[in-house]
């Protein structure tokens, strides 16, 4: 319901707001230490403390997060409803969003394999067989490809800005690194 949809919103506000203050990055941090992801935990702290200053950058960055991620839902839908898949659209997008928050967990190659696998595991649970969850997998993969071919090439064409890229992450890295060995 729309009331669900924006006590969701509402609550990621808060915890984004939240999330600026000292005392919840120390509980946090002493949480991540005890678990062994102390490192990982401090890199993300530094990362987000870039965004102190530039509220409006965080807005537009999580915006653009939505947007892709709801974009990809879509793919997976569409290439579902082209093939023939005949459920309800509540169906379909929780198990579509599902398969891709566990995607986004895999650290294979953009998932291959795995999200195929996925994919045939999780619409089976809404009764469509494994080779019509293939058939979406691979569609959306294809799809997401294509999507992503003209970024691609502007980034072959400036090269430059993959160093610069390159430069501040191995910047973030090393403050990060920083503040894991002062804690």
């Amino acid at each position: 319901s729309p009331a669900w949809i924006a006590a969701a919103v509402l609550g990621m506000v808060v915890a984004i707001a939240a999330s600026f203050a000292e005392a919840p990055q120390r509980w946090l941090l002493a949480a991540a230490s005890r678990v062994g992801l102390q490192r990982p935990v401090a890199a993300w702290l530094e990362a987000h403390r870039l965004y102190v200053d530039r509220p409006g950058l965080l807005l537009t960055n999580g915006a653009l997060a939505v947007v892709e991620n709801l974009a990809q839902i879509a793919i997976l839908y569409v290439a579902a409803r082209e093939i023939g898949v005949e459920l309800p659209l509540l169906a379909l997008v929780s198990i579509i969003s599902l398969a891709r928050f566990v995607r986004r967990l895999s650290m294979l190659l953009d998932g291959w394999g795995f999200s195929e696998a996925l994919h045939i595991l999780l619409f089976g649970w809404i009764g469509i067989d494994g080779g019509t969850a293939l058939a979406i997998s691979l569609v959306a993969h294809a799809a997401g490809f294509v999507a992503s071919a003209p970024g691609a090439f502007f980034v072959w064409v400036d090269r430059r800005d993959v160093k610069a890229i390159r430069e501040r992450t191995r910047t973030n890295d090393q403050a990060a690194q920083a503040i894991s060995d002062s804690a």
